[in-house]
């Protein structure tokens, strides 16, 4: 992923040459307006089919975000509440699947919805389920009040209420129109008019906790009027440089769309509860932190002599502060010296940043250390971290093979395992004294034992490692799911033989 901070750079580079002059805005607007007959629309339901990509889950530094057929995509906007519901049914579109999104997968259909000020998801069993943050940390209220923004006639309905500001630029010989505002809800939007007054661009810039400053942005074209209402047939939507949704829209209904209505208990429910970390003693000086969130991610912390170490730093800075809080008060007056980082995936590094500021070195796979040099260089003017703050300058410690710490008393081995489909750089970590062992995605055993268990093969890959190494486990301790034996893991294998177990 080194290419993200460059392609994101690049991207927004592009929109530079030329030279800006002022414009009336309202004639630009209401030009517009007309031109893609945003003035009657109220509401409109599109329908189509694509790909989609899961955004923070690459499989290394260098690759775009995994890729998914989406088989149906249907997107309904009203902008008078404003809502927006959004459904997709997707499924496995690479092989062999390299990355994170627990593929493979057969089928699945996701919706996603606001109303108002209510976010909400449905499950597999379509009960609707608060919703409180996006994959990228956002709040999803945030998020999906922009996406409705991140339309043609919803950018230029929000600019026409706005204090936008317009310009014209020239490219060589093509003129461009650049309309820019911020909304209601803070976020700052930029978008482009070509010559027919269409809109073809819209960006806007967000905060990750891995990436910083990340650049978004929907790109529209081939349109076509459905009703009077000019619509464009192909929509691209980009994060950091890589496509998160490619869509060809086949049908649209102005006016047409369903009512959006908020369910009873999503009504009822009170948010988003404080994420409340229950540290569990699973040995002599270790311990699994963790909490019921949005995640379900676990830290594992490990008490030496003069200092601690910590495996895994997920999500956020939010969430690290809090693991970082809990086990300043299990283990008092000691520094965390090391923070363990199984892997790249957003979920897994999110956090890293805060143990940095707090001094911890970073011990992350030898091959990962390019890459976070560059996306730690990207600005974080958005929404500043303690890091960024400190001025302190991280400390990175490569692995190969495997290392031990150990103060004679205490010891942990680290293991990096390569061929993983998941992610080349995964570490697992193993306790002897209490033969457990960390390790992250290659098994998420889910709640229930008897629901499947997906991603096979990077499982079968990891038992593999694990008979290799010769290593003594009787508890297999996940990133994400509950502890579990090496047997559990190797009934899954055999109850999942005959599944298609994909090679490199």
């Amino acid at each position: 992923m080194g290419r993200i901070i460059r392609k994101t750079l690049l991207a927004a580079l592009a929109c530079l040459p030329g030279v800006l002059y002022a414009q009336d805005a309202k004639t630009v607007l209401d030009a517009a307006s007309t031109a893609i007959g945003a003035t009657g629309l109220n509401s409109f339901q599109v329908s189509g089919r694509g790909f989609d990509y899961l955004f923070g889950q690459a499989y290394d530094g260098d690759s775009a975000w995994p890729r998914f057929n989406v088989s149906r995509y249907k997107l309904t906007i009203d902008y008078t509440v404003p809502a927006i519901r959004e459904e997709r049914t997707r499924s496995q579109a690479q092989n062999p699947p390299l990355g994170g999104g627990d593929q493979p997968i057969n089928e699945q259909r996701q919706v996603w919805a606001l109303s108002g000020n209510y976010a909400w998801n449905l499950n597999a069993q379509g009960t609707a389920t608060p919703s409180g943050l996006e994959r990228d940390l956002r709040t999803a209220v945030e998020s999906r009040q922009t996406q409705i923004l991140l339309t043609p006639q919803g950018f230029i309905k929000a600019a026409q209420t706005a204090n936008a500001t317009v310009a014209t630029k020239t490219v060589g010989s093509v003129k461009k129109t650049v309309i820019s505002f911020t909304a209601p809800n803070k976020v700052k939007l930029e978008g482009t008019l070509n010559e027919q007054n269409l809109v073809e661009r819209i960006e806007t810039w967000f905060d990750t906790p891995v990436l910083g400053d990340t650049l978004f942005e929907a790109v529209f074209s081939d349109y076509k009027d459905f009703g009077g209402v000019k619509f464009p047939t192909h929509i691209v939507q980009r994060e950091a440089g890589y496509p998160v949704l490619d869509v060809v829209v086949t049908e649209v209904k102005p006016n047409g769309a369903e009512p959006i209505e908020v369910p009873e208990n999503i009504k009822e429910a009170k948010g988003r509860p404080a994420v409340e970390i229950k540290p569990v003693k699973i040995a002599e000086g270790t311990w699994i932190i963790s909490g019921e969130d949005y995640h379900a991610s676990k830290s594992i912390a490990v008490e030496f002599r003069d200092y601690i170490l910590v495996v895994e730093a997920p999500d956020s800075e939010e969430r690290s502060i809090a693991v970082i809080d809990a086990i300043k008060k299990i283990i008092p007056n000691k520094p965390i010296k090391y923070i363990i980082n199984t892997h790249t995936h957003f979920d897994h590094s999110g956090g890293l940043r805060t143990y940095a500021a707090e001094g911890a070195a970073i011990v992350t796979w030898s091959g990962n250390l390019p890459y976070y040099e560059e996306v730690w260089a990207n600005p974080r003017t958005i929404r500043p971290d303690r890091l960024s703050k400190s001025g302190r300058k991280p400390v990175f410690e490569g692995l190969d093979g495997n290392r031990i710490f150990s103060d004679g008393s205490q010891e942990v081995v680290v293991y990096h395992y390569a061929g993983n489909f998941h992610n080349p750089g995964m570490l697992a970590v193993f306790l002897p004294k209490a033969k457990a062992l960390i390790e992250a995605d290659s098994f998420s055993p889910p709640a229930n034992p008897s629901d499947p268990t997906r991603a096979i093969p990077n499982l079968v890959q990891f038992y593999g490692v694990v008979q290799r190494l010769g290593l003594d486990v009787d508890q297999i301790v996940p990133i994400h799911g509950r502890t579990v034996t090496l047997d559990e893991a190797r009934k899954v294998i055999d109850e999942n033989k005959d599944a298609q177990l994909w090679k490199q």
